[in-house]
């Protein structure tokens, strides 16, 4: 790629993505160094206010001397009259009595990022007065977000006039999950007063997160002062996590001012580890907005590198978000590797939920199969998230088998990746001060992103401390769904013991079975025998039944006999047959006949009559009318629902004008139903009135009902009056014709 070429790509689209970028780091550095956020001034913005010697701790020389900026746009956006109600209040009661500021908070503000302020600002003036008394309130506060938050604003305040007491008596705190963040307010401003003993004191704490962010925070204090002196301290301390985490805390701030040197001095002190994460050269983009010539002449002069292909990658991945065609571009020009087929899945995924359309046609461009297949599960997952069944059938009718499966996966995990949010700046902080700023924001889609961001990123670390927060912080639904399966499904990857021994342990049904689905799913990847067990712990259910026809499909290709023999050993009534038609499924894909011998072996007929289901859907693909032959011999079994949905699929692509007929013609029963639902999806955004009519043709109305709103809602989306009118003239039921025409 020329040099005129980078930086066009450059200039294009970097300067939108990083403008917030630079505002919310030019905010939080003021915010960071001791990993806590000052008092906000009476206006209610987000601003710190000056201590009592008139100065702010500042983590760099540099950013001490910059003009205070604006609150960036994109928060201001957010505030409503609510937030600015609730925050005045808060900060008038709080100046003469905290304490009642406190219980009318957590009465009257319900909403989490208000409640979070409103607790931060009262326990503040609070621990101002009289840090124990603050203390003791804190404790006492609910178990949950608002009791972590509170403690957590008590420790920041007291460790900045007694660092000594403050870390005497958060070593007597019980049941204080983020007490990791407390441990690093409390060795930075202990590292202020006296650097050795706030170093052998951070060195005596256990093993693990909180020990890392205090170390790498006294890195901080000490950079403030002797920016040599820090680099130095970092690089004797002993090879391993605690010494990676302080050495790229460190290169952080060295970035505000020499992001070459910065780059260069954590390749030299992590070959090859962590210091090839993007998480230095994510600033590249923030560099190039600077001095677009200066950060072009460094990339190309990496020409050839691995760290070459790591800053095109990162640049690419920004780039993305503003122009994905450019994107594209950028990552086609790199050499093939992970790192090129990592990259085209993020721009995959990014494009994808700006338009589907569009990216689906980039994506099948793609020449390398490697790199097109990772794409296709991206663009598989956004598609199930907002319709898992039309994904389904999307997947199944891709002719490319490689393709095919790629999709498949890519709906079993539906929502495990988020697109990168705006302000992924604050993963430059280490968790002790990303987690304090997002906590004060307003609530709202920009909160949630970045509160997914930072747990997610916190979660490499500490898995449980960074569940509970998400938990604690995101609202009910997909927001907190989709972060704790990313957080869930890497830590199993790391230790699926730990994992799942705190899977099992929650007491909410709904996380707890969202907890255990995402295990067996990422179980399934690495020992589909192990899976097969830890489903054990999930209550029945169609997504039970899914997770064990997967289990049984990557099982036989690892172990095709021990697969069999699971499947045939369970009972009907807890999912054999739909295992057992996966199976035939996978036998038939290499030998559609030695796949009907065995299944003509097996003994019971549901399941001998679900194998052969499994082999006529395989043959769908490849001899459509040997499988119609075969599926409408069966009776109704887990093996014809598979097989008419496959051949509905197969037909929608090859014989269209024919496949209406043939679904009317299919027996009635819950396989009818599914091939009828085929064709809805295949035609619920082309064809609305055609998808409702067929809709209601569906006898079961777990499966009818869904599909009619998807329908309805498609239809109004183009032409509302039609919708209707129909709803009005259908023979549905008054109440299902009201309750359609209430539909949102």
């Amino acid at each position: 790629m020329s040099k005129a070429k980078i930086t066009v790509v450059l200039l294009f689209g970097v300067v939108t993505a990083v403008a917030v970028l630079i505002s919310i780091r030019a905010w939080s550095t003021r915010n960071a160094a001791a990993g806590a956020i000052e008092e906000p001034a009476m206006s209610g913005e987000l601003e710190p206010r000056a201590d009592a010697a008139g100065t702010r701790p500042s983590a760099t020389s540099v950013s001490s001397t910059r003009p205070p900026p604006p609150v960036p746009t994109a928060y201001s956006s957010a505030v409503g009259p609510d937030w600015r109600t609730d925050r005045d209040h808060v900060i008038r009661l709080s100046a003469t009595d905290p304490g009642a500021a406190i219980d009318w908070a957590l009465k009257n503000v319900k909403a989490s990022g208000n409640l979070s302020f409103a607790l931060h600002y009262a326990f503040w003036k609070l621990a101002e007065r009289d840090p124990r008394s603050a203390l003791a309130r804190a404790s006492a506060v609910a178990s949950g977000g608002s009791r972590e938050s509170a403690i957590r604003t008590v420790f920041q305040v007291w460790a900045k006039s007694d660092p000594e007491s403050a870390a005497g008596e958060l070593a007597k705190l019980e049941s204080f999950e983020t007490a990791g963040l407390a441990f690093a307010a409390v060795a930075y401003y202990w590292a202020g007063k006296d650097l050795n003993a706030a170093t052998g004191w951070a060195w005596g704490l256990p093993a693990g997160a909180g020990r890392d962010y205090a170390l790498a925070n006294i890195g901080r204090q000490l950079y403030s002062s002797d920016s040599a002196a820090a680099r130095a301290w970092a690089e004797q301390l002993p090879e391993g996590p605690t010494r990676d985490t302080t050495i790229l805390a460190i290169a952080s701030l060295v970035a505000e001012s020499d992001m070459e040197g910065a780059v260069q001095w954590v390749q030299q002190q992590i070959p090859g580890g962590r210091g090839s994460s993007p998480l230095l050269q994510v600033r590249l983009a923030d560099w190039a907005l600077r001095n677009t010539d200066e950060a072009d002449a460094w990339v190309m002069q990496l020409a050839g590198e691995r760290e070459r292909d790591k800053a095109l990658a990162t640049i690419a991945q920004v780039l993305a978000k503003s122009n994905p065609e450019a994107a594209s571009v950028l990552a086609a020009a790199m050499p093939d590797g992970d790192e090129k087929t990592d990259t085209i899945r993020r721009i995959a995924l990014v494009w994808a939920r700006q338009d589907l359309q569009a990216a689906s046609d980039w994506v099948f461009t793609i020449d390398s199969d490697t790199a097109r297949q990772a794409a296709v599960t991206a663009l598989a997952g956004v598609r199930a998230e907002t319709d898992a069944e039309t994904a389904q059938e999307w997947a199944e009718q891709l002719t490319d088998a490689g393709d095919r499966e790629s999709a498949l996966e890519g709906v079993e995990s539906a929502g495990q990746e988020a697109e990168p949010a705006q302000g992924l700046d604050l993963l430059y902080l280490d968790p002790s001060i990303a987690v304090d700023l997002v906590e004060q924001l307003p609530d709202g889609e920009l909160r949630n992103g970045l509160v997914h961001a930072i747990a997610v990123q916190w979660a490499i670390d500490d898995p449980s401390a960074a569940a509970a927060w998400a938990m604690a912080q995101l609202p009910a639904g997909r927001p907190v769904d989709a972060t704790m399966r990313v957080i869930v499904w890497d830590w199993t990857a790391r230790d699926a013991d730990t994992a799942a021994e705190w899977a099992l342990s929650l007491d909410d049904d709904h996380a707890k079975a969202g907890a255990v689905s995402t295990i067996t799913m990422a179980l399934t990847k690495t020992d589909p025998s192990v899976a097969a067990g830890f489903l054990g712990n999930m209550t029945d259910s169609e997504t039970k039944i899914s997770m064990l026809g997967s289990i049984a499909y990557q099982w036989a290709e690892r172990d095709l006999e021990a697969a069999s023999s699971w499947a045939g050993a369970m009972d009907a009534e807890n999912g054999r047959d739909y295992a057992i038609a996966q199976i035939g499924a996978y036998r038939a894909a290499s030998d559609p006949d030695a796949a009907l011998a065995w299944a003509d072996s097996l003994s019971a007929a549901g399941s001998r009559e679900s194998a052969i289901g499994g082999v006529a859907a395989e043959l769908a693909v490849t001899d459509l009318a040997r499988s119609k032959n075969m599926a409408l011999l069966l009776s109704e079994c887990a093996g014809r629902e598979k097989a008419f949905s496959a051949i509905t699929s197969a037909m929608l692509r090859d014989e269209p004008d024919l496949v209406s007929a043939w679904v009317d013609g299919l027996p009635v029963g819950r396989s009818k139903d599914q091939a009828v639902l085929s064709l809805v999806n295949s035609s619920i955004l082309s064809d609305s009135a055609t998808a409702c009519r067929l809709s209601t043709t569906i006898d079961d109305t777990a499966i009818r009902t869904p599909a009619l709103d998807r329908s309805i809602r498609a239809w109004r989306s183009t032409d509302a009056a039609a919708a209707d009118a129909w709803i009005r003239d259908s023979s549905l039921s008054a109440a299902e014709k009201t309750r359609l025409l209430d539909l949102n």
